[in-house]
């Protein structure tokens, strides 16, 4: 047996030797409670889902690809191919019914010739020059001048002549002129800033007497003072208009009316006196001596109705 005393100290160490494996035992982790909804908690041993993995955006240099993305130029449009002259009727202010023809530009907007013609004429007179002013080329008329684009072109007939109605009237032939600019500024194509008068005989004083609404230069070809208006006061009226004025020596008044309108002019003013007596539109058949009008007046609207 052991002694009394002797229990107690085993019972001391037994109790000492229990104390210390307990201390040395590793815990046992309470488990978290679940969650509401019944879902068990995950385990921190499961692997926690990577973010995905975005790439960079590449930062692109001024100017290029990416940033600045391929055009392609864009191409000046070729012109159109000359079309038929179109009929049209239009009313002077008095209401007389007038009928031009419109030649319409191969490429718009286009400058714009209005074409007035002489007496006795008609707008007919004028389709071989309209025509080679709508093309934009003047080999065959003008071998002497290239064109460098096609014009808007107008011709109509004076009230009294060819298909206009009323009665003949030079003075209102004025008042013709400008319907007939007031309709053309309108017609498709036609750049409204930017038209010439040209015209012969009662057309030639017309071109001067009308300008002054609206048109960037005027040709006068055998002026006469025909239509009520003084051929130089109404240059003289056109301040900065350049004017072209030609006429045959034998032709009068008309060589010495392009010399008075020089002499009113207030801006650039050419005069061109062929020998001979050849008038208005007759002297487009003047072929032996230079320059050729038609030289001449292809190349004055070149150089001022660009």
């Amino acid at each position: 047996m052991v002694p009394e005393r002797g229990r107690r100290i085993w019972s001391v160490v037994c109790l000492l030797v229990m104390l210390g494996v307990a201390a040395c035992a590793t815990p046992t982790e309470t488990p978290a409670a679940a969650p509401e909804g019944g879902q068990e908690p995950q385990s921190e041993e499961q692997p926690t889902e990577a973010a995905p993995t975005v790439a960079p955006t590449a930062t692109e240099e001024p100017g290029s690809a990416a940033e600045q993305p391929t055009e392609t130029p864009s191409e000046t449009p070729e012109p159109a191919a000359p079309t038929a002259p179109e009929r049209m009727e239009f009313q002077a202010e008095d209401g007389t019914t007038l009928v031009g023809l419109f030649w319409a530009p191969t490429s718009q907007p286009a400058p714009g010739v209005l074409l007035l013609h002489w007496a006795p004429g008609t707008k007919e007179d004028w389709i071989d020059i309209a025509t080679a002013l709508q093309a934009g080329s003047a080999s065959e008329l003008a071998p002497g001048v290239q064109l460098e684009h096609g014009y808007a072109v107008f011709a109509f007939d004076f009230r009294g002549q060819g298909e206009s109605g009323g009665q003949l009237n030079r003075e209102a032939n004025v008042g013709d002129t400008l319907a007939a600019l007031a309709l053309f500024r309108t017609l498709p194509g036609v750049d409204p800033d930017h038209i010439a008068l040209v015209g012969a005989s009662i057309g030639a004083d017309a071109a001067v007497d009308a300008c002054g609404e609206g048109c960037v230069t005027a040709v006068s070809l055998s002026p006469g003072s025909y239509l009520g208006v003084a051929y130089p006061d109404a240059v003289a009226a056109l301040a900065d208009v350049p004017i072209l004025c030609a006429a045959s020596d034998g032709d009068n008044p008309s060589p010495q009316t392009c010399r008075d309108g020089e002499a009113a002019a207030q801006a650039e003013f050419q005069v061109q006196i062929y020998s001979g007596s050849a008038h208005g539109m007759m002297m487009f058949d003047i072929t032996d001596q230079t320059p050729l009008l038609v030289d001449l007046l292809f190349g004055w609207l070149k150089d001022h109705l660009p």
